[in-house]
């Protein structure tokens, strides 16, 4: 979980006080990979993962994390949240 903080943190715009990755898993990856973020005037945002490489990392950590479950169905949906200090 610590490489999809990591992206998060790394990829939100200046000013974010949370942000969150969403993505949907089917049949063996993960899509739909959407970040959005809460500004410090408390709008809230969307923002881009440009990096197709950061992206990879994300589908594979959200792929790992859910084959990482033991004993709990597995899940279909997903949403990451991380809130600054």
């Amino acid at each position: 979980m610590e490489t999809v903080a990591q992206i998060i943190v790394s990829n939100a715009p200046d000013g974010w006080e949370s942000a969150w990755l969403s993505g949907r898993a089917e049949d063996g990856y993960i899509g739909d990979l959407t970040a959005d973020y809460v500004h410090a005037d408390g709008s809230a945002r969307w923002f881009d993962i440009p990096d197709a490489a950061d992206s990879l990392q994300l589908a594979n950590a959200f792929l790992k994390l859910r084959e990482e479950m033991p004993g709990r169905d597995k899940w279909s949906k997903c949403t990451f949240h991380v809130f600054r200090d």
